[in-house]
């Protein structure tokens, strides 16, 4: 979003993955890389478009690309884009006809009484009108624009009123305990997760997710900001709860994934670059994806040279889950 196409991850990473495979010719063998993007904005759309479209290409590598703020809470599968299955019981998706592709099913969600805390009324108006001064001076000075919180995705959450499911952050993925709505959510991803592996090496391809953090998980100044000008309750709430519960879902089913939020938590510490767009925006900036396809591609190259089976791999990811 708003990048050019040349600041992209894809990009970037096809430019350093060609780069590191040529200058090892005595490792690899010299070989051209290409990086396809299918454009879907959703694991359940992604799947559908592999299964009639992206299989055609014979990808070494199929990368699923999974940003927690969203890709669980808003996606068509099983509204839009439907499992069935066939006479030999595996399951393919269908398109539903008028349907749309893309959303939640629970998109007004409000979080309960319990993910609040109470403020003075006094209080509470002395910090609206601090967040209109900060919203008003993030709109006139870049610099500004990394002193507001998060968005919500829309005007209509407030204090006591905040949306479960909202499309930028979809902060009720990380309230404990999980809602039944989140949950139902959290298992509809994770069917997508291994329908999606099952059909890529079913069709003899590699592949990696990769879990993209929010700028909350990421950035403790914006999880204070949405916090505290949201009267949320951080008690009732783990920034962690996603990831361990993807974690988890990989090592049982074998699946091979990369979770960039320790990365991403560790550079900004140290640097105190944003990897973020200002104004609360959810996406990452030129930085933030040059840094991801830093990472993603040193990933790669590393599992090319390690010459260690898909298993090995797997192990040594899932040591780093658990650590």
């Amino acid at each position: 979003m708003r990048t050019d196409q040349r600041n992209t991850i894809a990009f970037v990473l096809e430019k350093m993955l060609s780069a590191a495979i040529s200058d090892d010719i005595t490792t690899t063998g010299y070989q051209f890389v290409e990086v396809m993007i299918s454009g879907h904005n959703n694991p359940a759309n992604a799947r559908y478009y592999y299964q009639e479209h992206g299989y055609k290409y014979n990808p070494d590598l199929v990368i699923v690309g999974i940003t927690l703020g969203n890709d669980i809470t808003w996606h068509g599968y099983k509204s839009g884009v439907l499992p069935i299955t066939d006479d030999d019981g595996a399951v393919f998706l269908t398109l539903a006809s008028n349907a749309q592709q893309a959303g939640t099913v629970n998109i007004n969600l409000i979080l309960p009484s319990e993910a609040y805390t109470s403020k003075s009324s006094v209080w509470e108006e002395i910090e609206n009108v601090e967040l209109r001064i900060r919203k008003y001076l993030a709109a006139k000075f870049y610099l500004f624009g990394y002193c507001i919180p998060p968005q919500l995705s829309s005007n209509t959450n407030d204090r006591y009123h905040v949306y479960g499911a909202g499309f930028s952050v979809s902060i009720g993925l990380f309230y404990r305990p999980t809602l039944p709505e989140i949950e139902a959510m959290y298992l509809d991803f994770e069917e997508v997760l291994a329908g999606i592996h099952n059909r890529v090496k079913a069709n003899g391809s590699d592949i990696l997710f990769v879990l993209f953090p929010t700028r909350v998980q990421v950035i403790k100044k914006d999880w204070d900001l949405l916090t505290r000008f949201y009267s949320l309750k951080e008690t009732k709430f783990d920034l962690n709860y996603p990831n361990r519960r993807i974690s988890r879902l990989c090592r049982e089913q074998n699946l091979h994934c990369l979770d960039l939020l320790l990365p991403f938590k560790s550079h900004y510490e140290e640097s105190n670059t944003y990897l973020y767009r200002p104004r609360g925006d959810m996406h990452l900036n030129e930085t933030g994806q040059k840094f991801a396809a830093r990472i993603l591609s040193k990933h790669i190259i590393t599992s090319i040279k390690s010459g260690k089976s898909k298993q090995n791999a797997e192990e040594k990811t899932n040591d780093f889950y658990q650590e």
